[in-house]
């Protein structure tokens, strides 16, 4: 299923509202702005970034939900900052996660010398050491593990078990393990 005909059907029932879901029913479909038909994920996140806190949270939950799977490294060309903007006033995004009711254990495979914590975590360590692996290759990298508590969860997503936290609001955070840095072999 491409991009824009999962956003066909983005008016059936909408997840919003912090800390849990809430259903449009009885309430039309959503109609969604011109300015994503055509558009790719990446096209359609430089869009919300730039404009994306004008728009009612239900249009932005929905293109959220269906824009942040599909992406690679959203976290590397947007301010972090701006990104948690986004998903506060979308309320809780999610492609079919049930808001969680209990705190999340969450992992991220992160490099070491990260300057600060990322927001996209997992709840599923073998995803979290696969992207240490990764980073690897760009220096010294590690596994993390953290206590999500409900209010810090502010999306979650299908694939790869993804988990958008409020990075701040983790708690008992610890280092699980290394991935020395790995240098790729030069061809001759």
């Amino acid at each position: 299923m491409t991009f824009n005909d999962r956003l066909a059907g983005v008016g059936a029932a909408v997840e919003l509202g912090v800390g849990c879901s809430r259903r449009n029913a009885g309430r039309s479909p959503l109609q969604l702005p011109s300015l994503i038909v055509n558009r790719t994920p990446s096209e359609t996140l430089a869009d919300l970034v730039s404009g994306g806190l004008q728009l009612d949270r239900r249009e932005l939950n929905a293109m959220l939900r269906d824009s942040w799977p599909l992406m690679h490294g959203p976290l590397y060309r947007y301010d972090t900052a701006t990104l948690l903007a986004l998903f506060r006033r979308a309320g809780y995004v999610s492609d079919g996660v049930a808001c969680p009711s209990a705190e999340l254990t969450v992992y991220r495979g992160e490099l070491v010398a990260s300057e600060q914590r990322g927001i996209s975590w997992t709840t599923d360590f073998q995803i979290a050491d696969t992207y240490a692996k990764g980073y690897s290759t760009e220096g010294n990298a590690q596994v993390l593990q953290a206590a999500a508590p409900v209010a810090a969860v502010l999306a979650q997503f299908t694939f790869e078990g993804e988990v958008v936290v409020e990075p701040e609001l983790l708690t008992d955070v610890e280092v699980l393990g290394y991935r020395p840095h790995f240098k790729l072999p030069m061809p001759r």
